[in-house]
């Protein structure tokens, strides 16, 4: 699954399909993650605002359930942000709010204030819901398939047949047990992996997003907007 060693502030980390990064945010535009996100308020309370709703969250952590449209602003604390792995964790039966508290806010807040080591499995608990569903073994396999070659197109078509499922099949498949479409997996996982990359100083943004599948550093960028609120300079550039 990965391991995040935690080494500085506003440092983004990506293990597998899993993204950590605690330190100072600026507060974000609307946007929305494909999977379920984690906030916490480091050294007191943030505020998170959905589209639909007027009422502020204001709170030490919030659970943000996958897909909604919401802004965070935390001008007075440093923040804890985990983004889960969207295949392990949607086997599990939504939240019935689209934001909520933390119910181990106090542990989290406290392994980030210390610098422990994290695994990505510690992202896999999901503290809203207690069913559970299995995750089908090809939906799995067509993940990994995709995360191997995210530098190319593979036509959908092809990653069916490598998990013997037919097109049509595997879509629905994929959809049903993540929430997402298949493409739609794809663009995040090179959002993801491009800003890990990036991050860490592995390769410049232009080409960790060449290497992961981008057309160009603008596509990258305008797809990093669109999933958190913020341009990458805003957080890439702080390391």
């Amino acid at each position: 699954m990965g391991t995040f060693k935690i080494l500085l502030p506003n440092q983004i980390q990506v293990a597998g399909r899993t993204l950590l990064y605690f330190g100072h945010l600026p507060q974000t535009q609307w946007h929305a993650h494909c999977c379920e996100t984690w906030l916490f308020g480091l050294d007191g309370p943030l505020q998170v605002q959905l589209a639909n709703n007027r009422h502020i969250h204001h709170a030490r952590s919030a659970v943000i359930a996958a897909n909604t449209l919401h802004i965070l602003h935390a001008p007075d604390t440093r923040v804890g942000v985990v983004l889960l792995d969207p295949v392990m964790s949607a086997t599990e039966h939504p939240q019935a709010e689209p934001v909520a508290h933390h119910r181990d806010a106090a542990h989290w807040i406290q392994t980030l204030n210390q610098g422990a080591t994290i695994t990505a499995d510690d992202a896999l608990w999901r503290p809203q819901t207690t069913e559970s569903t299995a995750l089908d073994p090809r939906v799995l396999a067509a993940a990994e398939q995709v995360d191997a070659r995210l530098f190319e197109n593979q036509p959908v078509s092809a990653v069916a047949k490598s998990v013997a499922l037919s097109e049509s099949r595997l879509q629905h498949l994929f959809a049903s047990q993540t929430g997402l479409r298949l493409r739609q997996y794809r663009l995040w996982m090179r959002v993801l992996k491009t800003a890990g990359d990036a991050a860490f100083g592995h390769h410049s943004m232009t080409d960790a997003a060449h290497a992961n599948g981008f057309s160009s550093s603008a596509h990258f960028s305008s797809s990093f907007r669109k999933s958190f609120g913020l341009a990458p300079s805003e957080i890439l550039n702080n390391n």
